[in-house]
């Protein structure tokens, strides 16, 4: 009875295994993961907090309570059904229940004979045979960017990158907010955070060195930025040359941008940045001829010149409610009366 009960207690453990690529004839499965050639990252299924459903997603190796990445976050493996994610011919990357598809690449230019790989820059990538790239995690972001990874959009594929929240912490499903880079009027390339259609916070646009909105980010001397503005694209991205530094930019479900840092000797993530920090780091904030300042006591927004302009709604100005912005003071001599 003992070799028996050993063995069905083993059975479990002996089913996961780390792979280093997928194809049509090599699967992965519940419990299985694919991981980077030097172990930097693995892709695999996961169930965030307490929830029951299932998604297949990325994450740093040695942090695999953090995901980067996630590819069903519409569709959520339900039950305790087995799931299966293949190569399928003609090179298209599939993950279904063995019933329907619950995602899939859905890739353009397919190829006989693909293989799926994780990059060690945590980019999922599917190759043909002449091991060129025909469809990327990299192009498909869900709420995290990391280094190397683009905001922006393509001119010559029509694929935009940007980071979209998750719906709560339970539920990796599209939030409300997003993050993307886009040209201004005037041909600059500029960094919005947007909640629906509504910007709320804008990283000003790019001046050769850094966003003019973010300067902050002046005083962190351990990335780059690279900033493609031509005609094929318009993107942001940051790299991180000859560091060990294993870091993260997220787009949380509260509309908050954050840049982490993980702390080897204390296992945890740092907080070393975060956007919008207080209340004028909010877009339009005080609306038209005004201007917000944090050394008020009392409020926010003040009009741009108090003898040229004043409150558009005075009363909604007392409750800070500063939507109405400020409008130009119009004199209306007094008449009078008493010469009549």
């Amino acid at each position: 009875m003992k070799p028996t009960l050993i063995f069905l207690l083993l059975l479990p453990f002996l089913h996961a295994v780390e792979l280093d690529t997928i194809s049509n004839s090599q699967f992965l499965t519940d419990g299985d993961t694919l991981v980077s050639p030097a172990g930097i990252f693995e892709l695999g299924f996961f169930r965030p907090g307490s929830s029951e459903n299932r998604y297949l997603g990325i994450w740093y190796k040695k942090v695999p309570d953090t995901v980067l990445w996630v590819a069903n976050r519409n569709h959520p493996i339900t039950g305790a059904s087995p799931v299966i994610l293949k190569v399928d011919n003609p090179g298209i990357l599939i993950l279904s229940n063995n019933i329907i598809t619950l995602w899939s690449s859905n890739t353009t230019n397919p190829s006989q004979n693909a293989t799926a790989t994780v990059h060690d820059n945590g980019n999922l990538v599917l190759m043909d045979q002449q091991d060129k790239i025909i469809w990327q995690s990299f192009d498909y972001l869900t709420d995290t960017l990391l280094p190397g990874m683009k905001l922006g959009r393509s001119f010559l594929s029509g694929i935009e990158w940007q980071l979209t929240s998750w719906k709560n912490n339970q539920d990796p499903s599209p939030g409300e907010f997003t993050w993307g880079a886009d040209q201004d009027s005037l041909g600059y390339s500029e960094n919005k955070l947007k909640q629906g259609p509504s910007v709320t916070f804008r990283g000003g646009p790019w001046s050769n060195q850094r966003f003019s909105g973010v300067s902050t980010f002046d005083m962190n001397l351990t990335f780059e930025y690279e900033v493609v503005l031509n005609a094929s694209e318009v993107s942001f991205s940051y790299v991180i040359y000859d560091s060990p530094i294993i870091s993260r930019v997220t787009l949380n479900s509260s509309g908050q941008l954050q840049s982490w840092v993980w702390i080897e000797n204390g296992r945890k993530w740092q907080l070393a940045l975060a956007f919008p920090r207080e209340i004028c780091d909010s877009y339009n904030v005080c609306s038209g001829y005004a201007s917000c300042s944090l050394d008020m006591i009392q409020q926010s927004c003040a009009c741009l010149d108090d003898k040229r302009f004043v409150p558009g709604n005075p009363k909604s100005w007392e409750r800070a409610d500063w939507s109405g912005g400020c409008v130009e003071y119009r004199y209306e001599p007094i008449s009078d009366t008493s010469m009549s």
